[in-house]
């Protein structure tokens, strides 16, 4: 994988950039609130989402990022342990992207960050969504992950820009298990009705993760979005640069076409790894440039 040594403490995208985002995600759409219910009635029949609704469900664990007041205090006294009332809610088919600003997203070769471009992607998929009446919510890798419950419309998107745009993360490697966590947790916190977006480099997904992929995909309606670097799409520097890989790291020239050479069949593995453990588990997948700069197109 491939590292910048860039640093900054300003946010990833500022308002302006946020307001443009966000506008051109929903020109020209006029969409009334999409609200699936079953039956053929509204409230017919419950969801098996769990929300705030009137019916409650059952007694859980509770996670960081969940609505305090469905704290069960008596539970919790009984347990020893924070527990939380969960209620079933009407059918609001969430929409929630998992956003990597992992160590490996802190490169960029041109125009801007893979972190940068993978906020750029989730804000439009996001606003798009939140802008057509669903919930939205974020898992977000970061350190440490963060998630952020579903909410409806805009009120719901604002919520998540704060994490999603904050200062480039830490440079140094990610915790341990992040994948198998991050994906284990969409799998116990989401139903079937959901769809989920994964958004990263997916370079520190390896084939330890590939079963979990395909439980998230019979799980739920889920599609892969790789952000990648024209650097690490052909590699060619001019220049000695450091490059790691997992743990390990080394010096690269750029006149040593032998080291190029295996590091862009390394890149194309696994490439090829992820787009076919993508389609065996259901999973749509596609790539996106750093350099694009037009994003509102995206399915």
């Amino acid at each position: 994988m491939t590292r910048a040594a860039a640093t900054t403490s300003a946010p990833l995208l500022d308002d302006a950039e946020i307001n443009a985002l966000i506008n051109a995600a929903t020109a020209g759409t006029t969409a009334a609130p999409q609200v699936i219910r079953q039956g053929s009635r509204s409230g017919e029949l419950s969801s098996r989402q769990l929300g705030a609704g009137t019916d409650a469900a059952d007694l859980r664990s509770y996670y960081p990022g969940d609505d305090t007041r469905h704290i069960d205090w008596r539970a919790s006294a009984r347990s020893r342990t924070t527990m939380l009332r969960t209620w079933h809610a009407d059918q609001r088919n969430p929409f929630v992207v998992l956003l990597d600003r992992g160590a490996t997203m802190r490169f960029g070769s041109q125009r801007r960050l893979k972190v940068t471009q993978a906020v750029r992607a989730a804000l439009t998929l996001l606003a798009r969504q939140a802008h057509a009446g669903r919930e939205v919510g974020a898992l977000v890798l970061d350190h440490p992950a963060q998630w952020i419950p579903p909410a409806a419309g805009l009120q719901g998107l604002m919520r998540l820009i704060p994490t999603m745009v904050a200062a480039a993360p830490p440079d140094d490697d990610d915790t341990p298990n992040l994948w198998r966590n991050a994906v284990t947790e969409l799998i116990q916190r989401l139903d079937e009705d959901a769809e989920v977006v994964l958004v990263s480099d997916f370079l520190t997904l390896g084939h330890s993760e590939e079963k979990l992929l395909l439980a998230l995909g019979q799980r739920v309606h889920a599609r892969a979005i790789q952000v990648t670097d024209p650097l690490e799409q052909q590699p060619d520097f001019s220049f000695p640069v450091t490059l790691s890989w997992g743990a390990q790291a080394a010096d690269i020239s750029g006149t040593d076409a032998p080291a190029l050479a295996t590091l862009a069949a390394a890149q194309t593995n696994h490439r090829r790894w992820l787009e076919s453990s993508c389609r065996k588990a259901g999973i749509g997948f596609q790539q996106l440039s750093t350099t694009q700069d037009a994003l509102a197109t995206l399915p």
